[in-house]
């Protein structure tokens, strides 16, 4: 599993993954070994270095996780990438039970054969959301019973805001004033992905009397992202509302969230959306697609609003809704607990825990 190379929604899940099971191991509740191909240095944050196996060889890994495999009873593939090394050691050692954890699109889309395998021999399969596991039931529905839903978490590492004061120095840098109503996105801006929604909420603020929103899109974007929305921001008029801020490190990260009013990303294929989860945690409003896992972030709507990812006039009816109804610091509060109680790590922890001593 990939966790600390790169800052992505499955890398932000394997570092808290690993972490509850390294505190399980710490509490003497399992012997742990991980190893992964794609790290090439560990976060002693989350795990020991001496627990985790690093390389970019993959020959050497496959010897070095076979060779390994025959102390554990439980083997925990983190993503179907992974199917060939769970497949020879189902080979190798029949009776080892394979965990299988689903994140979204990678077993949304055409699985190739090893990935088909793993799936039908996993002893079970955590899928991220209730929508990962709906797609995965519809194409193999016999396996619905190995299918558990298990949510994502807020990394036990996250910057928690006690209070909820918009940071002076990203105002200076975004030179915002006090008319200004800010909006954010935070994700990462591909041209080979383009589902997070992006794009359409700049069509949807284009259609909003309220000139004063200006909204920051926080993420790496390759090239001809940048250039297909800077069309986009050129048609709709919109160069001094909208401004791309490029990667937003994890320093700055909380800090982003207290800056704005309203959090935005109405995706149609996403996983999970741990920002989310971050954005509420940060007491922030959010506004989410409801086609896809999001839904499951938001509680169903219980946390904030869902809409239809392709109607950008409800999109901007939802910002211009939520713009108008800010929330004071004791709602923020409240959301804020929410979101802990819901996702917090403790919880996360617990509900490993009994996954795993129940299978």
């Amino acid at each position: 599993m990939v966790a600390f190379s790169g800052n992505g929604g499955i890398q932000k899940f394997n570092r808290c993954f690993i972490n509850a099971l390294y505190d399980l191991h710490t509490e003497n509740k399992l012997n742990l070994t991980i190893s992964s191909p794609y790290d090439a240095e560990v976060d002693e944050r989350y795990v020991s270095k001496n627990l985790f196996k690093v390389g970019n060889n993959k020959a050497f890994f496959t010897i070095y996780t076979l060779f390994t495999a025959f102390r554990y009873d439980v083997i925990i593939l983190g993503h179907i990438n992974l199917a060939s090394i769970g497949l020879l050691i189902k080979l190798f050692f029949p009776k080892k039970k394979i965990i299988l954890i689903a994140h979204g699109i990678e077993v949304w889309q055409s699985i190739g054969f090893f990935g088909r395998q793993i799936i039908k021999k996993s002893h079970k399969i955590l899928a991220v959301s209730a929508y990962t596991k709906e797609i995965l039931c519809e194409r193999h529905a016999a396996l619905r019973e190995n299918i558990i839903i298990f949510h994502n978490t807020i990394d036990p590492n996250f910057d928690f805001p006690f209070e909820f004061e918009k940071p002076n120095y990203l105002i200076n840098r975004y030179r915002i004033t006090p008319k200004n109503k800010v909006v954010i996105t935070i994700a990462r801006l591909s041209s080979t992905e383009q589902y997070k929604g992006y794009d359409q909420v700049i069509e949807a603020i284009a259609k909003l009397k309220n000139k004063d929103i200006l909204y920051l899109i926080g993420g790496k974007y390759d090239d001809a992202e940048k250039q297909r929305l800077d069309l986009i921001i050129k048609m709709n008029k919109l160069e001094d509302n909208v401004y791309l801020t490029g990667y937003v490190n994890e320093f700055e990260l909380t800090d982003h969230y207290l800056l704005a009013d309203l959090f935005i990303m109405p995706s149609k294929k996403e996983g999970f959306g741990i920002v989310f989860i971050e954005a509420m945690a940060c007491g922030l409003q959010v506004i989410a697609g409801n086609k896809d896992g999001s839904v499951d972030a938001l509680r169903n709507g219980e946390l904030g609003y869902l809409i239809n990812p392709d109607d950008n006039d409800q999109i901007s009816a939802t910002i211009e809704k939520a713009l108008n109804f800010p929330f004071k610091h004791n709602h923020k509060r409240i959301l804020q607990n929410k979101v802990i109680e819901y996702f917090g790590y403790e919880a996360y922890k617990n509900r490993l825990e009994n996954i795993l001593y129940t299978i």
